[in-house]
């Protein structure tokens, strides 16, 4: 089982953890706790390792394992995404399932490896691809990115960003709000750290990439954000519009768990239930006899702005909406 998406890491956490006779593998894209978006970047993982693409096989033996293709999965996504891939087999299937043999043999033991390119006065992430005498072909690998060429050997230097050791207290931008909040670092894999967010439930804790974490100082922990997580439960009430035409009164009522799982009531009558992503941010999913809703509520300066996408289910297409709520009593 491959899974690609965000939290994609429960589905190993899941699946060690049933009591069947079924035999799994599973290899996600993130970590259990981490939003993801990478680009297919996933994908192209799995593409390398059933196409027999040489530097997958980490132990150089012509073959490619399932084993192999999770490391590799591992360390790629780790530099080129930020993100933890996690990896799980039970009830004794082979970890080291051969999945292909090498199409070709790797003429280079750069090629694979993670560096940085200057180019245009930026040092940007990219991956070695080819090599020749004094030049290196690279394809860089941030969002977006478009360049893969050749660049002469002084363009291109080791990947590096600040390293923090277990325990040191750092600031971390929320993925959703944007803002940095206090955290303590727990453990590390290649350039991510494990980070538990200060003053909140280990379901928030996830890895952070060298974009996301920086030092703690002073001056950083005193502009840290005050929004309490408790703020996001409450009764919200304002106004409403969708790309229907149509518009009135909104109200949301939710309740929060220790763990961030959330339950209420929108509209006055439908139930809804999700989590939180981050201090500032919850995902929310509702169900009615003709609807199907995803909605995201974020909290901005005492303001929760909740946008939703519902799904027709007694018809064909969807819509979205928006509302923007204030703090009110039940």
């Amino acid at each position: 089982m491959f899974s690609d998406c965000c939290y994609s890491g429960g589905i190993v956490e899941i699946a060690s953890k049933r009591t069947t006779p079924i035999q799994y593998a599973c290899l996600s894209s993130a970590y259990s706790h981490n939003v993801a978006y990478s680009g297919w970047r996933f994908l192209d993982c799995i593409l390398r390792g059933f196409s027999g693409a040489s530097v997958v096989d980490l132990n150089g033996d012509g073959h490619i394992g399932l084993d192999e293709l999770a490391l590799f999965s591992e360390k790629h996504m780790a530099f080129v995404a930020e993100g933890k891939p996690m990896f799980a087999t039970t009830n004794g299937f082979d970890p080291r399932m051969i999945l292909s043999d090498v199409s070709s043999p790797n003429k280079n033991p750069k090629i694979g490896e993670y560096v940085e390119d200057f180019r245009n006065n930026t040092w940007r992430k990219s991956e070695i691809t080819d090599t020749k005498p004094g030049f290196i072909r690279v394809h860089e690998t941030n969002q977006g990115a478009t360049f893969d060429g050749w660049l002469e050997e002084s363009q291109v230097r080791p990947f590096k960003y600040v390293e923090f050791a277990p325990n040191a207290h750092v600031m971390v931008k929320g993925t959703s709000s944007g803002k940095w909040y206090p955290a303590t670092v727990q453990d590390a894999f290649e350039s991510l750290r494990l980070c538990h967010y200060d003053r909140w439930s280990t379901a928030y804790d996830e890895y952070i990439g060298p974009s996301r974490i920086k030092a703690a100082t002073m001056s950083t922990l005193a502009s840290t954000p005050t929004d309490d997580a408790s703020n996001l439960a409450g009764m919200w009430k304002g106004p409403w519009q969708n790309n229907c035409g149509q518009s009135g009164q909104d109200s949301l009522d939710l309740t929060e768990d220790a763990n961030g799982n959330f339950e209420g009531l929108w509209t006055g009558e439908v139930k809804v239930q999700g989590r939180r992503l981050d201090a500032n941010t919850a995902q929310l999913w509702a169900k009615t006899p003709t609807r199907d809703y995803q909605l995201t509520a974020i909290l901005n300066h005492g303001v929760v702005t909740l946008s939703y996408v519902a799904r027709r289910l007694d018809a064909s297409g969807s819509y979205e909406g928006k509302a923007v709520l204030k703090q009110a009593t039940r």
